[in-house]
């Protein structure tokens, strides 16, 4: 386990703390052990769908008495290129001991930022979300998987909820860690906080040596630079800008279990507006609950606990269920 005195310092500029140095630390410390070899199966024109599947998966504890191996995990990406996140799939996959599921790009957006056309949404929501919540649900289809626990970070939300909402079927308990865009704040301020973010990310994607990784399976070997990496941001930066779910988070499953958490010292999307969204979808009836990080920012690479942080709260909702069971 990383504790806080070994966790190398984070470069900052105007108060604002930035992380390739730190996720570059953790990666490696997180990874040096036990490397799992993923399976690569092609979804479609240049998306993939990668699994990481232990050995050895542990039980399910979300029954009284049971001796079935655990769910898989499906995590969804926050704003960036999937294919240099998939360090995610493969750390999960090694706290939670199951099976854990992504979908990856080969760093252009699968879709355009413009609102979409979803029968019966109040909210507005990017085709980006849309197309990558139905890219998870083809890719269990593929794979013949049923049901599965969620887990989603950022801008990442937007899709789970979408894949919740249209398929509810395939989800039992999702955690949204720093979830982009659940606040009743105005288009105005949500593009503020998505355009500050995208300008810290693009920092450091700057400051970083590392050249963009694609996955193997859609068959790219180039490095696409800089600036198309500031488009895609910036499309990215849009599609935040135009979420608008909260009475869709509020009208989710009551079959869902799903903890948000919000960071005090997110300079992007604020705890105490995420707090009032929770508190507005538990008055409709959603099982849902909210927790306060304090990692220092948003996203899950600020602290080196966040990983352990997100697994744990995912076997807290699996163990509930034997709870409301044995009652």
């Amino acid at each position: 386990m990383i504790t806080p005195e070994s966790e190398p310092s984070m470069p900052s500029i105007n108060g604002m703390e930035f992380t390739d140095v730190h996720q570059q630390e953790l990666r490696s410390r997180l990874q040096a052990e036990n490397r799992l070899e993923p399976e690569r199966i092609e979804l479609r024109e240049r998306a993939a769908i990668v699994r990481y599947k232990p050995e050895y998966p542990r039980v399910d504890e979300s029954t009284v008495h049971s001796s079935d191996p655990a769910i898989p995990l499906v995590f969804i990406r926050g704003m960036g290129e999937s294919a240099a996140d998939e360090w995610y799939l493969e750390t999960l996959a090694r706290m939670e001991q199951r099976e854990v599921i992504g979908v990856v790009y080969d760093g252009r957006l699968q879709g355009k930022a413009r609102p979409a056309k979803v029968e019966g949404l109040e909210g507005t929501i990017s085709e980006i979300d849309v197309t990558e919540a139905a890219d998870v649900a083809a890719a269990l289809e593929k794979l013949g998987i049923t049901q599965v626990d969620l887990a989603a970070e950022s801008r990442g939300a937007q899709a789970a909820i979408m894949l919740m909402r249209g398929h509810p079927e395939l989800v039992r308990n999702a955690t949204l860690e720093h979830p982009g865009s659940l606040n009743r704040r105005t288009p105005r301020q949500r593009y503020v906080d998505a355009a500050r973010e995208g300008v810290a990310r693009i920092y450091r994607n700057m400051r970083t040596s590392q050249k963009h990784r694609v996955p193997e399976a859609v068959g790219v070997a180039h490095d696409e630079g800089i600036m198309l990496r500031m488009r895609n941001s910036h499309t990215e930066q849009l599609a935040v800008a135009r979420a608008r779910l909260e009475d869709e988070f509020a009208q989710l499953s009551p079959n869902i279990h799903v903890i948000v958490t919000g960071d005090r010292d997110d300079k992007a999307f604020r705890s105490e507006d995420l707090a009032e969204t929770v508190r507005i979808a538990q008055a409709a009836g959603a099982q849902v609950e909210y927790e306060e990080t304090s990692w220092g920012g948003h996203g899950l690479r600020y602290n080196g606990q966040s990983m352990q942080e997100m697994a744990d709260r995912l076997r807290r909702l699996e163990r509930s269920r034997a709870t409301e069971l044995a009652d």
